[in-house]
């Protein structure tokens, strides 16, 4: 079991980026196109893997590879996979396999945007100012296409193919 919030910042130093990477490339492997990703750094030295999306509006997944954490992004949404994450905690894991853990629930949820399998949304105002953006899984975004609550004055929505359309 973990340590309390209060000994975190011991944990994510115990998880410096090396190790973090590490099990990232063993989970990614067969998973994610490794081969395809641009490899970088930032100033930072933080390792950054690019793939590029086939729609310009998601841009590209980014995986960085923090101490304590791997961040994934594209143009219209981030998330932080930490030892905090839920889908990371739900698997409790031990001190000894939170590395493999966060990068196991890092690579999934890679593997569900590039197979199409989350749905990104940016909603605007009725002046086109967007207001806000997320991602939902395809499956509940499909449930709540029905609901009168959940509509904006205006909203596109993208999986990494392309823009989806509420039919």
């Amino acid at each position: 079991m973990l340590p309390d919030d209060d000994d975190f910042d011991e944990i994510a130093a115990f998880l410096g980026a090396e190790a973090l990477e590490a099990a990232f490339i063993a989970a990614a492997a067969g998973r994610l196109p490794l081969d395809q990703a641009e490899v970088s750094e930032n100033q930072y030295g933080v390792r950054i893997y690019r793939w590029p999306s086939p729609c310009a509006a998601v841009g590209a997944l980014t995986a960085s590879v923090h101490e304590g954490e791997i961040t994934l992004g594209t143009a219209t949404f981030h998330e932080h996979i930490d030892g905090h994450a839920y889908e990371v905690l739900t698997q409790s894991p031990v001190r000894d396999g939170l590395a493999a853990c966060i990068a196991s629930v890092a690579v999934q949820l890679a593997d569900e945007i590039m197979r199409g399998e989350r749905i990104f949304s940016v909603s605007y105002d009725k002046t086109g100012r967007a207001t806000s953006s997320g991602m939902s899984p395809r499956d509940v975004w499909e449930q709540r296409l029905g609901e009168e609550r959940w509509k904006p004055a205006f909203e596109r929505f993208w999986d990494w193919h392309g823009e989806v359309f509420r039919e």
